[in-house]
């Protein structure tokens, strides 16, 4: 076999095994996960008190009155969110984005009660592709 012909299979070779990687990468970035990433486990040493906590918050912003809000996209997908009021009404309005593959209640829920306390409205909405938003894209907020 000619030194044309390894190179030509290794370069084959390469090039196949670049496009799939990026194709992994594409699917794992920017594509809905088909299953939740997190385990809330409360046994793990480092954040299963955290989870303890954030499972107390959760059930204490339950008892509290909300609006589920909903929105339809430019390109046809509803975009929810959730809105806790505040006790009395109030101007002041916390916006709360979650991060990269997350929604809401999981990063916010055991910071609603500071907010509320003081007398804001928290809102906290689901971004594309996540939590109870439609979409198969994450859009990083394009």
């Amino acid at each position: 076999m000619g030194w044309k012909k390894v190179i030509g299979a290794a370069a084959g070779v390469l090039g196949a095994s670049c496009a799939a990687l990026s194709v992994g990468y594409f699917e794992y970035a920017i594509c809905r996960p088909s299953v939740p990433r997190h385990e809330d486990d409360l046994t793990d040493p480092v954040v299963g008190g955290f989870w303890k906590q954030w499972q107390q918050e959760r059930a204490w912003i339950e008892t509290l009155p909300k609006k589920k809000l909903e929105i339809l996209s430019y390109d046809g997908l509803r975009l929810v969110g959730t809105l806790i009021p505040a006790e009395t009404p109030s101007k002041k309005t916390v916006i709360a984005i979650h991060g990269y593959k997350s929604c809401g209640y999981r990063e916010y829920a055991t910071f609603v009660r500071f907010y509320h306390e003081m007398g804001c409205n928290v809102l906290l909405p689901d971004n594309r592709a996540h939590g109870g938003s439609e979409g198969r894209y994450i859009g990083f907020g394009w």
